[in-house]
C-alpha cells in the first residue's frame, strides 16, 4: 500500500511539473512576443445631394365601442385611402403601412376609469418622386378619411440613400488612411497592415415641410407652401487602426 501511495505521488507530482512547465512557456511566448505599436485614425466624410423623393406620412384614426366595429370602420377608410391614391398613380409599392394597433381608450375623468371604446390607429407612408402630387395626395387622403398628417418631407429613395452611403463611406474611408499617413510621416514611421475598422455612423437628416397635425392644417400648410425641395446633408464616419512597421 505504501508503495502504491509513493507512486501516486510521484505521478501527481509530475503532472504539476508538467503543467508548471506549460504556464511558464506559455508566459516566455509572450513575454517573447510583445505587442506592436498602432496608429488610429478617424475619417470624415460630408456631402449635399438633392432628394429624389416624398414621403407623406398619414394616420388613420377610428373609435367605436367594438374592436371589431373600430377595425372594420378604420378599414373601409384604409380601402378608400388606396384607392384614392393608386387613381392619382401611386403603386402599392409607393404605399407601406408602418403602424397597425388595436387598443382600448379610456376616460380617467372624477377619477374613475371609462371604457370609452376601442381605437384602431393605422399609419400610412405614401411616397412619390413627383413633388408635383403632393398637394393632391394629401387632398385624397384627407378626402378618403385620413384623421391626421403626421409629417411631409422631401427624402432619399432607397436605391440613391445607398449610392450616397457607399460614396461617403468610401471617402471617409480614404480620409482615415490619408491622415494615418501624414501622422506615420510626421513620426518618421510607416503604416503596416490594418488592425480594425469600424464605421462609427451613416446618415442624412430629410428636409420636412410639415411637421404634423391634423388633416386640415395640412391642407392648408401645402396650400400656401412652395414645394420645391432643398439639398440634404450627408454623413460618414470611419474609424481604423494601423500597425506600424
Amino acid at each position: 500500500m505504501e508503495r502504491n501511495n509513493l507512486i501516486i505521488t510521484l505521478i501527481t507530482g509530475g503532472a504539476v511539473l508538467i503543467i508548471l512547465a506549460l504556464i511558464l512557456k506559455s508566459t516566455l511566448i509572450e513575454i517573447a512576443q510583445p505587442t506592436k505599436d498602432t496608429i488610429s485614425s478617424t475619417g470624415t466624410a460630408e456631402s449635399k445631394i438633392m432628394p429624389d423623393e416624398a414621403a407623406v406620412y398619414l394616420t388613420i384614426e377610428t373609435l367605436k365601442g367594438t374592436a371589431d366595429e373600430s377595425r372594420n370602420e378604420n378599414t373601409a377608410i384604409s380601402d378608400r385611402v388606396m384607392a384614392s391614391l393608386k387613381i392619382l398613380g401611386l403603386e402599392d409599392k409607393n404605399i407601406e403601412t408602418l403602424n397597425y394597433n388595436i387598443y382600448p381608450e379610456y376616460d380617467w375623468s372624477e377619477n374613475k376609469q371609462r371604457l370609452k371604446g376601442y381605437k384602431t390607429v393605422n399609419s400610412l407612408k405614401a411616397k412619390t418622386k413627383d413633388f408635383s402630387l403632393l398637394g393632391k395626395i394629401i387632398d385624397a387622403a384627407v378626402d378618403a378619411g385620413v384623421n391626421r398628417v403626421d409629417n411631409i418631407q422631401f427624402e432619399l429613395s432607397s436605391e440613391l440613400e445607398a449610392t450616397a452611403k457607399k460614396d461617403a463611406l468610401e471617402r471617409a474611408s480614404r480620409d482615415a488612411k490619408e491622415k494615418a499617413e501624414a501622422t506615420a510621416r510626421g513620426l518618421d514611421v510607416k503604416l503596416g497592415k490594418i488592425v480594425s475598422v469600424s464605421t462609427q455612423d451613416y446618415y442624412y437628416q430629410p428636409f420636412p415641410i410639415f411637421r404634423g397635425g391634423m388633416a386640415a392644417e395640412a391642407k392648408e400648410a401645402i396650400a400656401s407652401t412652395s414645394i420645391s425641395p432643398q439639398e440634404l446633408e450627408t454623413r460618414a464616419t470611419v474609424s481604423v487602426v494601423f500597425e506600424l512597421k
